[in-house]
């Protein structure tokens, strides 16, 4: 098999070679890496201004891997990765649209021809594993100090940081053609206006935080995603309480306080 290696040179570098790359010289791209490689690699080819795609493999040589869990791969398991590569095997997988401060691409993408300022990948942003908001997001983001040292473990050291920091952030959530409990309906529209959160995560597959089964419930390529809220204070016992049903394989779906 012929292939050309290419050597990132630092954040945001797998983003621009998925994104300009010359797609009809290649079958496939292949992403080497963890969670945030493989979000590049992503974003780069569903923001490419040609609109065109290639089928896209995941070697996972990351800390957590948890996009290549939902594949049923281990973490730095690259010679069952391999197999399915020179196999052919493709499946479609389905991705989250994340949008700030815009209700739609076009509207976004109306705005920078206006605007040659606004910078379009900070409004726009595609997940195929997971995404979340408060809690979740700043042990994610904050986590990044310690990956170095302890691996995927920083997540759960982190979590315990932030969880000593308690906050709420508010938010509306809309849900087309659903229902949310204690909702006003008005059609196939559910909503919570100023809804206070400790977290809010959407899930397209099951893993996150390094291997953590977040959603059992949840495939990649089922064409849906989970929404999964908490609005109340979490505190040190409630959370090690949820964290444990969390590792005995998401029992923690089970429970009122979800």
């Amino acid at each position: 098999v012929q292939y050309e290696f290419y050597e990132t040179a630092g954040p945001q570098d797998a983003w621009k070679k998925a994104q300009e790359f010359e797609i009809d010289s290649y079958d496939a791209l292949v992403a080497v890496g963890g969670d945030g490689t493989i979000h590049e690699v992503v974003n780069g080819l569903l923001m490419r201004p040609d609109g065109r795609k290639i089928p896209v493999g995941f070697l996972p040589n990351g800390s957590g891997d948890d996009c290549c869990g939902n594949l049923g791969l281990d973490t730095g398991d690259i010679q069952t990765a391999l197999k399915f590569i020179l196999a052919g095997q493709t499946i479609k997988i389905d991705a989250v649209r994340a949008l700030l401060d815009y209700d739609t691409r076009e509207e976004l993408e109306t705005a920078c021809e206006a605007d040659p300022s606004i910078d379009f990948a900070k409004h726009l942003r595609y997940s195929i594993t997971n995404s979340g908001l408060c809690l979740s997001a700043n042990i994610a983001r904050n986590a990044k100090w310690l990956k170095p040292y302890i691996g995927g473990a920083a997540y759960d050291v982190q979590a315990l940081i932030e969880l000593a920091k308690p906050k709420h952030v508010c938010y509306d959530i809309e849900v087309d053609e659903g229902s949310l409990n204690s909702t006003k309906e008005e059609g196939m529209v559910a909503w919570k206006q100023n809804l206070a959160v400790t977290f809010l995560n959407i899930y397209n597959g099951k893993y996150g935080g390094g291997r953590m089964n977040l959603s059992p419930t949840s495939l990649l390529n089922d064409g849906y995603f989970n929404l999964c809220v908490y609005n109340q204070q979490l505190g040190p016992l409630t959370a090690n309480y949820l964290f444990t049903k969390v590792k005995r394989g998401g029992i923690h779906i089970y429970e009122d306080l979800i």
